[in-house]
């Protein structure tokens, strides 16, 4: 292989792997636009991103704004998280099968199970959140029992992550934000760099 053709190679992949890097920046940007109040913006934005993933063949981001699609509440995207999940080689298959078999039962042991894998696997925000919709299953089922035992395994996971954002977490769980915090989380949101939000902040 000449050297041009070998510099060309390379060239090819520094744009494939900063698309990689664009695309998640962009997922993680969109899922700020969610929790900021955005919601139809930030999950539209995800949505898209999930399309862009699958028609350039990008598995592992498609798998990583897959997750964050389910994380905000997006029920349709389960199943295209257990396919994808399925077909991806990773050393967290099994986490991601776990999770998204859970989240298609919605059957509160399964939930906890799924939440002691994500954790197994240093998943431990997603942990929480199944946890919690264990707890809430179990809860609506009168099983009291099995939801005080998890309503204390939810309590013992929130303390181990001090200042924990969800979407599965009540708003008056949330913490507050001042005005100038969720200006500037806006600003993130809308992929301002650091300087150019210190100039609008002025």
């Amino acid at each position: 292989m000449s050297a041009q053709a070998q510099l060309s190679q390379l060239a090819s992949l520094n744009r494939r792997s900063g698309k990689f890097h664009e695309l998640e920046a962009s997922a993680y940007a969109a899922v700020t636009q969610f929790i900021t109040g955005q919601n139809k913006l930030g999950l539209a934005r995800l949505r898209h991103l999930q399309r862009e993933c699958l028609n350039r063949g990008y598995a592992g981001i498609g798998l990583t704004v897959l997750s964050l699609l389910v994380r905000v509440g997006d029920i349709a995207s389960i199943p295209a998280l257990a396919e994808i999940a399925s077909g991806v080689e990773s050393g967290s298959r099994e986490f991601f099968m776990e999770w998204s078999g859970a989240m298609v039962s919605q059957d509160p042991t399964d939930l906890e199970h799924a939440s002691s894998v994500a954790k197994k696997y240093g998943f431990d925000l997603t942990a929480v959140e199944l946890a919690t919709h264990a707890l809430n299953r179990f809860h609506d089922s009168g099983k009291v029992h099995k939801s005080m035992r998890t309503a204390n395994k939810v309590v013992a996971m929130r303390e181990q992550l001090p200042g924990l954002v969800s979407t599965v977490f009540t708003s008056i769980e949330k913490p507050k934000m001042t005005r100038r915090e969720h200006q500037i989380a806006l600003f993130v949101a809308q992929g301002e760099s650091n300087n150019s939000i210190a100039t609008r902040l002025q």
